[in-house]
């Protein structure tokens, strides 16, 4: 006769199994700190790289849409280049005189030393300088001009404003003009009012302007490489780009941008296309550049 078998309850956990059990917890905890990490790197990449893209798109954006207006009057866009506008304003900035002898974009390649309205830009980028109406939109005049006659636009032009200066222009030719006052004549519908008596070589336009007339602000935009006045997160040095209009401090557009390099389209035939991209120290003749070819480098603003 064999003897029962007494079943003892268990009251704890050897020191044996307690060391097994902290290895595993640890190996398992381990396991997910390292897939917690991997994914926060990865996260913190695909953030940088879509800030990258973003503040891409926008720089491109920026530019892109000044290029595009480079030179623009009305009907007379294209004919521009042959047929330059009248210049009436007294003593204007280099730019008009620039704009007015068909010279719509300049540029500077690799500088070194250079600086744009007290503003040092970054050596080895490139400057580009561009002319046209880049501050508010064109104006259609609401009736034949003449002369001796206000500049009567449709619509609320206060945009524009005395002492600035201002290109009317048909399919025929185009004068530019220091604006002496704008006067907004609220209405149904509003117009606005332009005389041009003071502050040109003479008070009058130099002919009649047709009902198909428009009139834009002539201004300047200079765009460039330079340090940002405010530094990234660790206090490191952040590159920007910039805007120049000429009339104050640059305007600081977008951080992340590091390098800008600039070709640009020489139409050596006059059929308005480009035949060959060159940089900007060798372009001979300014008034046959057509088009511009941008690459910008960019980076996100802290690591990633």
């Amino acid at each position: 006769m064999s003897a029962p078998i007494v079943m003892k309850r268990q009251r704890g956990l050897t020191l044996v199994e307690l060391m097994i059990a902290l290895t595993l917890s640890m190996v398992m905890l381990a396991g997910v700190l390292v897939v917690f990490a991997g994914n926060k790197v990865s996260y913190r990449m695909q953030e940088g790289l879509s800030t990258v893209q973003d503040s891409g798109r926008h720089a491109i954006s920026q530019i892109k849409r000044d290029v595009e207006l480079a030179g623009f009057g009305g009907c007379l866009t294209s004919e521009q280049k042959f047929r330059n506008p009248s210049l009436l304003a007294d003593d204007p900035l280099p730019y008009v005189e620039d704009f007015q002898g068909g010279v719509r974009i300049t540029g500077e390649e690799g500088v070194s030393g250079f600086s744009v309205d007290g503003k040092s830009v970054l050596d080895g980028t490139d400057v580009i300088q561009i002319r046209g109406p880049l501050r508010s939109k064109a104006f259609y005049v609401t009736q034949p001009i003449f002369p001796n006659n206000p500049v009567v636009v449709s619509g609320d032009a206060s945009a524009f404003a005395a002492e600035e200066i201002l290109m009317i222009s048909d399919c025929s030719g185009a004068d530019i003009f220091e604006a002496t006052a704008v006067t907004v004549t609220a209405g149904s519908p509003t117009t606005t009012s332009i005389t041009h008596t003071t502050g040109n070589t003479r008070p009058i336009l130099t002919r009649k302007y047709g009902g198909d007339a428009v009139v834009t602000e002539l201004t300047t935009h200079t765009y460039f490489i330079a340090q940002s006045d405010w530094p990234d997160d660790a206090g490191g040095v952040v590159l920007s780009l910039f805007r120049s209009d000429g009339t104050g401090a640059p305007e600081e557009i977008l951080q992340g941008v590091e390098d800008m390099q600039i070709a640009y389209g020489i139409d050596t035939n006059d059929d308005g296309q480009a035949d060959t991209f060159e940089d900007a120290s060798t372009v001979a003749d300014w008034t046959q550049v057509v088009s511009t070819r941008f690459s910008l480098l960019m980076n996100s603003i802290d690591p990633a």
